[in-house]
């Protein structure tokens, strides 16, 4: 991943209902905190940023176990879903 124009960019790829497709996608970097990522739903963060950050997560700490916790608000469900996924996806050989 890096900085590209005021943006995140972060490279990966993304399946598609029809067939596997690679990309990178852009996120706002104001999103990162010290401690978390916030953002306005779903303009600043969406399933596909949540997919894309647990992908980069995975493969950049390369840990067996890393733990997920949300809040209560209505986009915690779909989120974390998308965070869990990338999370998987990068483990998977």
């Amino acid at each position: 991943m890096f900085i590209r124009r005021g943006g995140l960019r972060i490279q990966g790829t993304r399946r598609s209902k029809s067939s596997e497709s690679e990309g990178a996608i852009m996120i706002n970097p104001a999103i990162f905190k010290a401690y978390d990522v916030r953002g306005v739903y779903p303009d600043e963060i969406n399933g596909e940023a949540a997919h894309a950050i647990g992908s980069a997560t995975a493969a950049h700490l390369g840990a067996s176990r890393i733990a997920v916790a949300r809040d209560m608000r209505r986009s915690g469900p779909e989120l974390m879903a998308e965070l869990i996924h990338g999370m998987v996806e990068q483990a998977s050989p």
